[in-house]
């Protein structure tokens, strides 16, 4: 049997999970129709199983599909352009990364995903790409109107400033603000500790360099997950990794 992964580009040369561009956010063509640009914004947000995520028998409405993916791919770019600032943090979030041997791909569909997939990690699949513009959505629906969207850019751009040399801090910074802007942490968590990333990407080794982050930079956020039992982890959908 003929496994039909796709080229690294498509859709007019579209990279996967790089992100998507403004003139291709949730504002879809009507011709191409709704599943179709769906799955558009899936292929620029690396989603690995977009077949199944924009299909008839998926949790989710294909209008919020369309919307979340487009929200994110929004996000995403909007975090390249303030992490600017500083050179490190903006190449840890969209440098593609190896996948380490012991950790081979998780769930995923051929047809939803370049070959390279196999063997390396796209820029949004990462933790850091994956949970910045989730996290960033959060802290800008806080405060209404373009406030909050210039709020959350502000935020982008003092987080990356502030990680210094050390783009791993990055993210515990931004969890942290986000917790001081009002944010649950249990809803941050949900986005840097989800257990569907971890699914998807198998990325262990990872996920226990971010809590060593969250501890020391993020302590908010680290003892709310710590105070959680198995079962409140389960029903938040987060990552269980043992140290």
């Amino acid at each position: 049997m003929t496994i039909d992964y796709r080229p690294e580009t498509r859709f007019n040369g579209e990279w996967f999970g790089r992100g998507a561009y403004g003139d291709v956010r949730y504002r879809y063509q009507p011709e191409d129709g709704a599943r179709e640009s769906a799955l558009r914004l899936a292929w620029s947000n690396g989603c690995p199983i977009a077949q199944e995520l924009t299909g008839p028998n998926s949790p989710y409405d294909l209008a919020w599909m369309i919307h979340r993916y487009g929200e994110t791919n929004e996000w995403f770019r909007f975090a390249m352009n303030q992490t600017r600032i500083n050179r490190a943090v903006r190449d840890w979030l969209t440098t593609p990364r190896l996948r380490l041997p012991n950790e081979p791909v998780g769930k995923y569909e051929p047809e939803s995903v370049p070959r390279s997939h196999l063997w390396k990690i796209a820029p949004m699949t990462s933790i850091e790409g994956y949970s910045t513009p989730r996290v960033a959505i959060e802290i800008a629906t806080k405060i209404k109107g373009y406030e909050g969207k210039n709020e959350a850019l502000r935020v982008l751009g003092e987080t990356a400033q502030a990680a210094g040399d050390q783009p791993s801090r990055y993210l515990a910074l931004l969890s942290e603000s986000a917790v001081n802007h009002r944010v649950a942490p249990e809803r941050v968590l949900h986005h840097v500790y989800a257990a569907g990333v971890l699914a998807e990407e198998s990325c262990r080794t990872a996920y226990k360099n971010l809590a060593q982050a969250l501890e020391q930079y993020a302590p908010t956020v680290w003892r709310t997950y710590q105070n959680l039992s198995d079962a409140e982890k389960s029903e938040l959908q987060l990552a269980s990794i043992p140290a």
